[in-house]
Protein backbone atom coordinates (compact mmCIF):
# COMPACT_ATOMS: atom_id res chain seq x y z
CA UNK A 1 0.00 0.00 0.00
CA UNK A 2 2.59 2.55 1.11
CA UNK A 3 6.34 2.62 1.61
CA UNK A 4 8.49 5.34 3.19
CA UNK A 5 12.18 4.85 2.52
CA UNK A 6 14.78 7.17 4.10
CA UNK A 7 12.36 10.12 4.01
CA UNK A 8 13.58 13.56 5.07
CA UNK A 9 11.38 16.63 5.43
CA UNK A 10 12.39 20.12 6.52
CA UNK A 11 10.42 23.28 7.06
CA UNK A 12 12.70 26.28 6.77
CA UNK A 13 15.87 25.37 8.59
CA UNK A 14 14.18 22.84 10.88
CA UNK A 15 14.32 19.11 10.17
CA UNK A 16 10.98 17.55 11.07
CA UNK A 17 11.64 14.05 9.69
CA UNK A 18 15.02 12.44 9.24
CA UNK A 19 15.64 9.05 7.65
CA UNK A 20 12.08 7.79 8.25
CA UNK A 21 11.41 4.32 6.87
CA UNK A 22 8.39 2.04 7.25
CA UNK A 23 5.94 0.13 5.11
CA UNK A 24 2.26 -0.57 5.49
CA UNK A 25 0.47 -3.23 3.49
CA UNK A 26 -3.17 -4.23 3.10
CA UNK A 27 -4.61 -5.23 6.45
CA UNK A 28 -1.77 -3.56 8.39
CA UNK A 29 -2.17 -0.69 10.81
CA UNK A 30 0.37 1.58 12.47
CA UNK A 31 0.11 4.39 15.01
CA UNK A 32 2.51 7.34 14.91
CA UNK A 33 3.25 8.76 18.35
CA UNK A 34 5.38 11.59 19.64
CA UNK A 35 5.19 15.04 21.15
CA UNK A 36 3.41 17.85 19.32
CA UNK A 37 5.50 19.24 16.50
CA UNK A 38 7.49 16.05 15.86
CA UNK A 39 6.01 15.34 12.43
CA UNK A 40 3.02 13.04 12.87
CA UNK A 41 0.73 15.19 10.70
CA UNK A 42 3.61 15.75 8.29
CA UNK A 43 3.90 11.97 7.80
CA UNK A 44 0.18 11.77 7.04
CA UNK A 45 0.41 14.70 4.61
CA UNK A 46 3.32 12.98 2.88
CA UNK A 47 1.38 9.69 2.77
CA UNK A 48 -1.60 11.48 1.20
CA UNK A 49 0.61 13.19 -1.39
CA UNK A 50 -0.18 16.67 -0.04
CA UNK A 51 3.54 17.22 0.62
CA UNK A 52 6.63 15.90 -1.12
CA UNK A 53 9.70 14.72 0.79
CA UNK A 54 12.92 16.71 0.53
CA UNK A 55 14.69 13.42 -0.05
CA UNK A 56 13.92 9.75 0.19
CA UNK A 57 11.20 7.74 -1.46
CA UNK A 58 7.46 7.36 -0.89
CA UNK A 59 5.68 4.72 -2.95
CA UNK A 60 1.88 4.38 -2.93
CA UNK A 61 0.16 1.37 -4.43
CA UNK A 62 -3.31 2.88 -4.31
CA UNK A 63 -5.07 6.03 -5.36
CA UNK A 64 -8.03 5.43 -3.02
CA UNK A 65 -6.86 7.25 0.08
CA UNK A 66 -9.13 8.60 2.82
CA UNK A 67 -7.74 11.27 5.15
CA UNK A 68 -9.42 12.27 8.42
CA UNK A 69 -7.73 15.56 9.28
CA UNK A 70 -7.34 16.96 12.79
CA UNK A 71 -10.01 19.51 11.89
CA UNK A 72 -13.45 18.08 11.14
CA UNK A 73 -13.79 20.02 7.84
CA UNK A 74 -17.56 19.66 7.73
CA UNK A 75 -19.59 21.86 5.41
CA UNK A 76 -21.49 24.20 7.77
CA UNK A 77 -24.54 24.63 5.52
CA UNK A 78 -25.21 20.86 5.38
CA UNK A 79 -26.67 18.57 8.02
CA UNK A 80 -24.79 15.54 9.33
CA UNK A 81 -26.39 13.14 6.83
CA UNK A 82 -25.65 15.43 3.89
CA UNK A 83 -22.03 15.87 5.01
CA UNK A 84 -21.48 12.11 5.03
CA UNK A 85 -23.52 11.50 1.85
CA UNK A 86 -20.96 13.59 -0.04
CA UNK A 87 -18.79 10.44 -0.27
CA UNK A 88 -21.37 7.64 -0.44
CA UNK A 89 -25.05 6.84 -1.02
CA UNK A 90 -27.42 8.31 1.57
CA UNK A 91 -28.36 4.87 2.95
CA UNK A 92 -24.70 4.12 3.65
CA UNK A 93 -24.23 7.56 5.24
CA UNK A 94 -27.21 6.92 7.51
CA UNK A 95 -25.80 3.51 8.51
CA UNK A 96 -22.45 4.97 9.61
CA UNK A 97 -24.04 7.85 11.49
CA UNK A 98 -26.36 5.48 13.34
CA UNK A 99 -23.45 3.16 14.11
CA UNK A 100 -21.66 6.12 15.70
CA UNK A 101 -24.69 7.06 17.81
CA UNK A 102 -25.86 9.99 15.71
CA UNK A 103 -29.12 8.59 14.32
CA UNK A 104 -31.16 11.32 16.01
CA UNK A 105 -28.99 14.11 14.58
CA UNK A 106 -29.08 13.42 10.83
CA UNK A 107 -30.39 16.86 9.85
CA UNK A 108 -28.42 18.85 12.43
CA UNK A 109 -25.77 21.24 11.06
CA UNK A 110 -22.22 21.17 12.47
CA UNK A 111 -22.59 24.43 14.44
CA UNK A 112 -25.43 22.87 16.47
CA UNK A 113 -23.43 19.72 17.33
CA UNK A 114 -21.05 19.31 20.25
CA UNK A 115 -17.36 18.99 19.40
CA UNK A 116 -17.43 15.22 19.93
CA UNK A 117 -20.55 14.85 17.81
CA UNK A 118 -19.05 16.87 14.96
CA UNK A 119 -15.93 14.71 15.22
CA UNK A 120 -18.06 11.58 14.85
CA UNK A 121 -19.74 13.03 11.75
CA UNK A 122 -16.28 13.57 10.26
CA UNK A 123 -15.31 10.02 11.24
CA UNK A 124 -18.52 8.64 9.70
CA UNK A 125 -17.69 10.44 6.45
CA UNK A 126 -14.18 8.98 6.47
CA UNK A 127 -15.40 5.45 7.20
CA UNK A 128 -18.07 5.67 4.50
CA UNK A 129 -15.47 6.41 1.83
CA UNK A 130 -14.35 3.22 0.04
CA UNK A 131 -10.59 3.59 0.49
CA UNK A 132 -7.70 1.16 0.47
CA UNK A 133 -5.57 3.38 2.72
CA UNK A 134 -6.99 5.30 5.68
CA UNK A 135 -5.12 8.16 7.33
CA UNK A 136 -6.40 9.29 10.74
CA UNK A 137 -4.95 12.43 12.38
CA UNK A 138 -5.93 12.57 16.08
CA UNK A 139 -9.23 10.78 15.45
CA UNK A 140 -10.28 10.58 19.11
CA UNK A 141 -10.18 14.30 19.90
CA UNK A 142 -13.27 15.30 21.89
CA UNK A 143 -14.55 11.77 22.49
CA UNK A 144 -15.46 10.48 25.95
CA UNK A 145 -14.52 6.92 26.94
CA UNK A 146 -17.88 5.34 26.06
CA UNK A 147 -18.06 7.07 22.69
CA UNK A 148 -14.43 6.15 22.06
CA UNK A 149 -15.24 2.44 22.34
CA UNK A 150 -18.13 2.74 19.88
CA UNK A 151 -15.93 4.73 17.50
CA UNK A 152 -13.07 2.23 17.74
CA UNK A 153 -15.43 -0.61 16.85
CA UNK A 154 -16.64 1.31 13.79
CA UNK A 155 -13.07 2.13 12.71
CA UNK A 156 -12.04 -1.52 13.09
CA UNK A 157 -15.01 -2.61 10.98
CA UNK A 158 -14.33 -0.12 8.19
CA UNK A 159 -10.57 -0.69 8.05
CA UNK A 160 -10.59 -4.50 8.27
CA UNK A 161 -8.31 -5.78 5.52
CA UNK A 162 -7.26 -2.22 4.62
CA UNK A 163 -4.14 -0.26 5.49
CA UNK A 164 -4.55 2.38 8.19
CA UNK A 165 -2.07 4.93 9.52
CA UNK A 166 -2.98 6.81 12.70
CA UNK A 167 -1.42 9.81 14.44
CA UNK A 168 -2.51 9.81 18.06
CA UNK A 169 -1.52 10.77 21.57
CA UNK A 170 -3.60 7.79 22.77
CA UNK A 171 -2.09 4.75 21.00
CA UNK A 172 -3.05 2.36 23.81
CA UNK A 173 -6.71 2.55 22.72
CA UNK A 174 -5.85 1.26 19.27
CA UNK A 175 -3.85 -1.79 20.29
CA UNK A 176 -1.76 -1.69 17.11
CA UNK A 177 1.99 -1.36 16.47
CA UNK A 178 3.49 2.03 17.30
CA UNK A 179 6.15 4.06 15.51
CA UNK A 180 7.65 6.74 17.76
CA UNK A 181 8.69 10.03 16.19
CA UNK A 182 10.75 11.37 19.11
Amino acid sequence: MILFENVYKRFGGRAVLENLSFSLGAGEQLCLVGPSGRGKSTVLNLAAGLLEPDSGKIARQTSRICYLFQEDRLLPWLGALQNVALVCPEQEARRWLCKLGLGDFLDVRPAQLSGGMARRVAIARALAFPADLYLFDEPFRGLDDQTLQITLAAIREATAGKAALFASHRPQELGIPVLSLT
